[in-house]
């Protein structure tokens, strides 16, 4: 039983991870499908050999954590794994994300100044296949 607890962990620990870089990649506009963007919900982790699993969990903890948290202290404040993950289904229901710039900020975290290049509050944020852009109503 403790077996199967622990590869269950980290099965959850991967596929989180999966999906917060998924939601880095999109916003970075370094997907090029939704098939890309999909991959952490299609890939079989629960098949995968014990010992790729681990090594998996591994690389999860020791460098795409460092990844994700570099690319959210660079953008973003207050930004963590949790909120990138909780934006994939989202993203993920509507093949893309539409939501004013307060309310994604009161919901997932708010932006560094130079991630928002000056746009004003009452923009919105869009996340799509062509990356994260901040717009205004008239769609500038």
């Amino acid at each position: 039983m403790a077996i199967k607890k622990r590869r269950e962990i980290e099965i959850a620990s991967i596929r989180k991870a999966n999906r917060a870089c998924a939601v880095g990649n999109l916003m970075l506009k370094r997907l090029k499908s939704w098939e890309e963007f999909l991959k952490p919900d299609t890939e079989d982790l629960e098949t995968i050999p014990r010992g790729n699993l681990r090594s998996g969990f591994k690389d999860v903890s020791e460098n795409v954590s460092k990844e994700i948290k570099c690319f959210c202290r660079n953008n973003f404040v207050n930004m963590d794994i949790n909120s990138l993950d909780k934006l994939y289904e989202p993203i993920k229901k509507y093949e893309g994300f539409s939501i004013p710039l307060s309310e994604f900020e009161k919901k997932y975290a708010k932006f560094k100044k130079k991630t928002l290049m000056g746009a004003p509050l009452h923009a919105t944020v869009n996340i799509s296949l062509w990356g994260l852009q901040l717009k205004l109503m008239n769609g500038n």
